[in-house]
């Protein structure tokens, strides 16, 4: 008997031991959190070094917080709003981009301790995606630009999405609100992306009412794919019926963007729409193709080898969105649901308008907090 007793504690040694060694690699958010501060000044360093090119709209808005009157009157109003905004937050009497970069990017990384430490242990994947983030937030976002401005506002709602587990319909109209308040002073098309929220939540709703979840990831995604596809289809009709104005912009917006830069040293990751017209047939096909173009950017490989990065870190963020598509966002009562039905409205409404793949990074990463609300569980 004792023999047998020892060979049964000896293979359940064994089996734990065989489940330890199964144990997926994971990183603590507390080691996430430590990096941001060396992430910071390794980010400043390669700020410092980049063309100006980067920043020619920080440099507008500079010029008009420190006074030139002249470009305040020729820029449209959401520019001139976002300057007045930094000339109320100038108290120290910042002048230069340094100045501005130094001040927000320590700002930035002491908003975003707290919803990093507030992750769940990340697998390798996971945890390049957020110090991927982290660098790009403080190379293009921390600075005085209007994507300061919107990280704000994503940090924002991710605040109050966090808090959809006791009032769901409180947090998701206060996100919506909050689209609206930006679409107002800062970027106008943000009233898409909080009319295709709301579409996406109710057709989710939708979705789960009929017994809604599949087990079939693949099966998931494609019928949810083409759900958005149909709302997309519904507002492009209904632009054209009640709006024409405003549906001749939406579809024309990227060529009008575009096209004039192609060829420009300053523009090697331009986005064209790859067929003409503005009918919409031909206004959806583009609209998903370069859907395709900007989520999965292989064409990226034939500009260089410095785009790789840029390559890895859009499929990390490809892989993230799948793994949420696999339960919509998981349950209503769930941060992450809201979070998945805002991403899938804020790159929805991207397609359209994103001139080129290095104005999506920017404007992706600044999403950053809402990624934080899909990596938890």
């Amino acid at each position: 008997m004792l023999n047998d007793e020892a060979i049964h504690k000896s293979s359940m040694s064994r089996s734990i031991h065989a489940k330890a060694t199964r144990q997926p690699f994971v990183v603590s958010s507390k080691v996430i959190s430590i990096a941001i501060v060396p992430l910071f000044v390794i980010s400043q360093f390669i700020r410092s070094a980049l063309p100006d090119k980067y920043f020619y709209d920080s440099t507008s808005i500079l010029n008009m917080v420190n006074g030139d009157t002249q470009e305040y009157l020729q820029r449209d109003s959401t520019y001139r709003a976002t300057a007045d905004f930094y000339r109320v937050m100038n108290v120290l009497g910042f002048d230069t981009l340094q100045q501005w970069s130094i001040a927000l990017s320590i700002i930035g990384c002491l908003m975003l301790m707290p919803i990093v430490l507030r992750l769940p242990n990340l697998c390798l994947l996971d945890t390049l995606l957020c110090l991927t983030s982290i660098a790009l937030l403080n190379i293009y976002v921390f600075s005085i630009s209007k994507d300061m401005i919107q990280f704000i506002v994503f940090y924002c709602i991710a605040a109050i999405l966090n808090m959809s587990n006791r009032r769901p319909v409180l947090a998701a109209s206060s996100a919506f609100l909050l689209l609206i308040t930006e679409a107002i002073f800062y970027r106008s098309y943000y009233l898409l992306v909080a009319i295709v929220f709301i579409l996406v939540v109710l057709m989710l709703l939708k979705i789960r009412s009929k017994g809604g979840k599949t087990k079939s990831t693949l099966r998931a995604g494609f019928w949810f794919i083409f759900e958005v596809v149909l709302i997309v289809l519904v507002m492009l009709v209904s632009m054209k019926v009640i709006a024409p104005n405003l549906y001749d912009q939406l579809v024309s917006v990227r060529d009008e963007t575009g096209l004039s830069r192609v060829g420009s040293t300053d523009a090697q990751t331009v986005i064209i729409n790859l067929f003409p017209g503005d009918g919409i047939f031909v206004s959806l096909v583009n609209w998903f193709v370069n859907g395709l173009r900007m989520m999965i950017p292989i064409e990226l490989f034939f500009k260089g080898k410095s785009y790789i990065l840029f390559i890895v870190f859009q499929l990390l963020i490809v892989r993230l969105y799948v793994r949420n598509l696999g339960d919509y966002g998981g349950s209503v009562r769930n941060a992450r649901f809201f979070g998945f039905c805002l991403f899938t409205a804020y790159v929805v409404v991207s397609f359209f308008f994103e001139p080129d793949f290095g104005s999506w990074v920017r404007h992706e990463v600044a999403a950053f907090p809402i990624f934080c609300v899909l990596l938890k569980q």
